[in-house]
């Protein structure tokens, strides 16, 4: 007679549960902190949901995505102040404020080198250049330039709450 073997049902749910947080965790660990934290909340916001919800693929799609980005890769910049004012104004007509404000950004940067870059946000409506301009910056400081769009799909990285320094804007508010 086979003998019979007492499973419990919910220990093996424990178990595989534990299994997938221990492969989840490994996955993640060598993300950045702050993006890290995110993509947690993000977990347990997905494993909460019914496997029929409309939103869980969404929300699978943009955690596979933060976990996918190369954090971690960079690449060399050039900061050549002459040589990126010549780029600019070889690919823009006009635009001065904006290629003005650019220069100092990069200016600010090559002075302070070891300061953390701040993220620079191109916004308007469609046609207006925030790509080529995009484009002209990555090239004169010999960067890649990688594009970014369908806010749906990435919903975090527009809501200005959760932007670090409206952050802490709201932090210093409540103070």
């Amino acid at each position: 007679m086979a003998q019979k073997h007492d499973i419990d049902p919910d220990q093996l749910v424990k178990s595989l549960r534990n299994d997938a947080n221990t492969e989840f965790e490994e996955k993640i660990k060598t993300i950045p902190r702050a993006i890290r934290d995110e993509i947690r909340v993000l977990h347990k916001q997905a494993e909460a949901m019914k496997p029929d919800n409309a939103e869980l693929h969404k929300l699978n799609t943009y955690i596979d995505w933060l976990i996918k980005t190369p954090w971690a890769k960079s690449s060399p910049e050039i900061d050549d102040f002459a040589e990126t004012a010549q780029i600019l104004e070889e690919d823009h007509y006009g635009l001065w404020e904006i290629k003005e404000r650019i220069l100092e950004f990069i200016a600010v940067k090559s002075l302070n080198p070891r300061t953390r870059s701040p993220i620079l946000c191109l916004v308007g409506p469609p046609g207006t250049g925030k790509t080529s301009l995009g484009k002209s910056i990555a090239r004169a400081t010999g960067r890649e330039f990688i594009r970014m769009r369908n806010k749906r799909s990435y919903p975090n990285l527009y809501r200005r709450s959760s932007w670090p320094h409206h952050a802490e804007n709201r932090q210093h508010r409540n103070q």
